[in-house]
């Protein structure tokens, strides 16, 4: 699992750094297929709080591995702005 902070108010993007390496790092592979493709149900966006990801592979024979799931975490990083409006007399 991971935890990065938003990179808006809408959270932080599949693509960001961080998630796109998360996301590549889960392989799986099989006795007779080697090395087999690894599908996900991830957001294009992932917004602010837990996001739960399953990861599936499917073997050239139709054999499927157990899901496997994992979170996500988008935090709210910055810190609130104060301003003072002057007003002129």
């Amino acid at each position: 699992s991971i935890t990065v902070a938003a990179e808006s108010s809408a959270g932080t993007s599949a693509d960001s750094t961080a998630i796109a390496s998360f996301l590549s790092q889960v392989t799986a592979t099989d006795n007779r297929d080697g090395r087999v493709t690894v599908s996900n149900d991830a957001p294009a966006i992932f917004p602010m709080g837990v996001t739960t990801v399953t990861f599936n592979a499917v073997d050239s024979s139709g054999n499927r591995a157990q899901p496997l799931s994992r979170t996500v975490t988008v935090y709210d990083a910055d810190a609130p702005v104060i301003s003072l409006k002057v007003l002129l007399w």
